[in-house]
């Protein structure tokens, strides 16, 4: 087990490890894959997001706390939450821990930090649980994601996770629980040394 001190500064959206800056996961991302929204206008990203923050804070108070707004209220917001109560029971899903700080270690340097979604079980087998509200899902990057985040949950608590998974609710759709194949770490590790490379660059 790792036991280190995780910083997170929300306005820039960066990390400190035991005092070191330390590039987030998204941040690798940007460096290995630079043109995935290359074409989308700045404000459409951040519209997007904003709306993705929201149904991560209403499915997560309800998945953890047990705190449900009104179920009647018509927005796009409570009909994620409906669709996560139903995919909810149907897997199995219980939720032990959410929006926790992560950090990789690796041949003596800190090589990404992030925050992941969600951990728990599905089916009675422990699971990371990442929350997405895109039209389309962009399965290789997000096998890339979560593999970097169960790295970094293995090596920081020595549980080993099954499965990762992503919780798709789409504004259009009735959104979906799909199991997302995690990536060669042997091979991910070599590129995401070149990409923390080039961002201290």
């Amino acid at each position: 087990k790792f036991l280190m001190e995780i910083e997170f500064d929300e306005k820039h959206h960066s990390y400190k490890v035991d005092g070191v800056e330390t590039p987030s996961v998204t941040t690798l991302q940007k460096f290995l894959h630079p043109d995935t929204y290359s074409g989308v206008p700045k404000r459409i990203l951040e519209r997007k997001a904003e709306y993705g923050d929201r149904v991560h804070q209403i499915v997560e108070d309800a998945a953890l706390k047990d705190i449900w707004p009104d179920m009647r209220e018509k927005s796009y917001e409570i009909l994620s939450l409906q669709r996560f109560k139903f995919l909810s029971e149907q897997h199995n899903i219980k939720i032990t821990s959410c929006e926790k700080c992560i950090a990789y270690e690796h041949s003596g340097m800190y090589l990404y930090a992030g925050k992941y979604d969600m951990v728990g079980s599905v089916r009675d087998k422990q699971a990371l649980i990442d929350i997405k509200t895109t039209e389309k899902l962009h399965t290789d990057l997000l096998g890339e994601q979560l593999t970097m985040y169960a790295m970094a949950i293995e090596q920081m608590t020595g549980v080993k996770l099954e499965s990762v998974y992503c919780l798709w609710l789409p504004k259009k759709g009735y959104g979906n629980f799909i199991e997302i194949p995690r990536m060669d770490e042997e091979k991910l590790i070599p590129r995401l040394l070149d990409a923390y490379t080039a961002y201290y660059s």
